[in-house]
């Protein structure tokens, strides 16, 4: 009911109680009623307003549920954009060191408890430091993003590229033996020498990576830091070698793998 209308109501009855008692004598009911009529009006005028200020009290509640909500998913799209800018290298938007290490634990587990080989390439940008002191700190950074590009279209097909630091990058292929493992590194190995002689990037010929590459079959007492070592000993004698070339590491101290 409205006020007005509760109001004209209220008036209308005590109006009548009081015509009927000044009719029969009881002049004392007609200020009552007129008492009770002021009461009723400021009652119905407080809960009125306890009413409109509830009303608006629950519209702002609503705006302010509203807006945090929006803001919830803004920082719930913040922290996910964040959590994987900590997982990635911010020059070539791979993933970074902490990523790989990771991953690589994880694809470790998966391989010893399926029985299957792992591969691991250490890759290295040829005579980097020379590129950086001829072309600039930001032609480097240039040919490093495009060499991560063309060397993960390749990679990305059977595992996963990460720049492990500076012009070095280590790829994982898991599920992979040295037979496959080896394709692989060819074809990153030549689509970076492409990429070079192309001159994408500001990286003028010849530009090439070094492939350090190790495949074994995982088994009790293998370690991340095994592996490691056996690639980067195999890069290290790619670039002894001239450069420019895929060098396959020693199994010795790692479970033999399958080759076909």
């Amino acid at each position: 009911m409205m006020p007005g209308t509760a109001f004209i109501n209220i008036a209308l009855v005590l109006g009548l109680m009081a015509i009927a008692a000044y009719l029969d004598g009881n002049y004392i009911i007609i200020p009552a009623c007129i008492l009770y009529y002021c009461f009723l009006s400021s009652f119905i005028v407080q809960m009125v307003g306890n009413r409109m200020r509830q009303l608006r009290a629950e519209e702002m509640n609503e705006r302010l549920l509203e807006q945090l909500t929006v803001k919830n998913d803004l920082l719930r799209v913040a922290n996910e954009r964040l959590a994987e800018s900590a997982f990635e290298d911010p020059l070539t938007g791979l993933a970074n060191r902490r990523k790989f290490d990771a991953a690589f634990d994880e694809m470790l587990m998966n391989a010893h408890r399926h029985q299957t080989s792992i591969s691991l390439m250490m890759i290295d940008v040829d005579h980097f430091k020379r590129f950086n002191d001829t072309y600039g700190h930001q032609a480097g950074d240039r040919c490093l993003q495009v060499l991560s590009t063309v060397l993960n279209e390749v990679i990305s097909q059977s595992g996963i590229l990460a720049r492990y630091g500076g012009e070095e990058f280590v790829a994982i292929l898991p599920d992979s033996d040295l037979s496959r493992a080896s394709v692989v590194a060819e074809r990153a190995r030549h689509a970076a020498q492409l990429a070079g002689m192309a001159g994408k990037g500001n990286c003028p010929p010849p530009q090439s990576v070094s492939i350090g590459l190790v495949s074994c079959a995982v088994g009790p007492g293998i370690s991340r830091e095994m592996i490691l070592a056996a690639a980067d000993a195999a890069l290290y004698a790619a670039k002894q070698q001239g450069r420019n070339r895929v060098c396959i590491g020693s199994n010795e101290g790692l479970a033999p793998s399958s080759a076909t």
